[in-house]
């Protein structure tokens, strides 16, 4: 696996800065856009490109959406599309988002939300998303795995951790 490190600052209202990936790969977009740094790893497995606008990127206070820690919402879905760097929902939600609650992973600088879901009807769910509100909101990241068949009251325990390098 490859690892690519892009790093720079972005100038300009609407300037945006691109990275294409193709294979599998770890990405770390660190962009200082003055006093604030911005940084997500994210894993390709298939060629994408990732577009980081300086305006759009620029961290909000914690109470707003689109923080780290506003995404603490787990969804389940039937949807087996493969992800994609446009997703902004899951493909085919079931049943309602679950608020997971928030710890430390291994180390200072993984970021973990553990969230249960609970299936009201037979499923078959291949998918999860980590969103930032109990509706609507901001997805995180979209994952697609192989099947899990639920029975109407079955429950998955969904565990995402996102991992940020020392000295972003």
């Amino acid at each position: 696996m490859a690892a690519i490190r892009v790093s720079g600052n972005i100038t300009g209202t609407g300037a945006t800065s691109e990275v294409s990936v193709f294979g599998k790969a770890n990405i770390l977009l660190a962009f200082n856009g003055g006093s604030a740094t911005i940084a997500l790893e994210k894993s390709f497995d298939d060629g994408a490109n990732w577009h980081v606008a300086s305006k759009d990127a620029t961290p909000t206070p914690a109470s707003s959406t689109g923080q780290i820690a506003n995404f603490s919402w787990h969804e389940m879905g039937t949807g087996g599309t493969a992800e994609a760097i446009g997703d902004t929902t899951l493909v085919t939600a079931v049943e309602t988002r679950t608020d997971g609650t928030q710890v430390e992973g291994a180390s200072a600088n993984i970021y973990r939300s553990v969230g249960t879901v609970t299936a009201t009807a037979t499923r078959a769910i291949v998918e999860h998303g980590l969103f930032d509100a109990s509706t609507a909101g901001n997805l995180m990241d979209r994952s697609v795995f192989t099947v899990i068949n639920l029975s109407t009251d079955d429950a998955i325990q969904f565990t995402y951790e996102l991992t940020v390098p020392a000295g972003s």
